[in-house]
């Protein structure tokens, strides 16, 4: 297959969200995001954090995955079960959840780097 210069592509990449739990435990859930892949040069711009920054609360407003994290698909749901279209607030709600961040980063990370690090 042959390559093809895409100028602002758009990727639908699996979100693996480790959700905690009572007990000291975690439980995975996974949604299917989609992500704007910027430039280098604007990544520069944008202050991309490394997961463990991420960890720490880089990125403290959310202004980068506000430009990269642009919707998700139809399996994500409330708590009754219902589909939950996007919308901008409810992105920014998701990026101010701190085990949502990371995973979102974590997603993006993978995604940019060819899929080699473990989302």
């Amino acid at each position: 297959m042959k390559f093809v210069l895409v100028s602002e592509p758009i990727v639908d990449w699996p979100v693996k969200v480790r959700v905690p739990v009572s007990g000291g435990r975690f439980q995975e859930q996974v949604f299917t995001g989609q992500f704007k892949v910027v430039s280098v040069e604007r990544q520069r711009g944008l202050a991309v954090p490394s997961v463990e920054e991420a960890l720490n609360g880089a990125d403290g407003d959310g202004a980068f995955l506000r430009e990269v994290f642009v919707g998700w698909s139809d399996n994500m749901s409330d708590e009754n079960g219902d589909p939950i279209k996007f919308a901008d607030e409810i992105r920014d709600q998701l990026i101010g959840i701190p085990y949502v961040r990371t995973a979102l980063t974590r997603a993006y990370v993978a995604l940019a780097e060819g899929g080699r690090r473990k989302n």
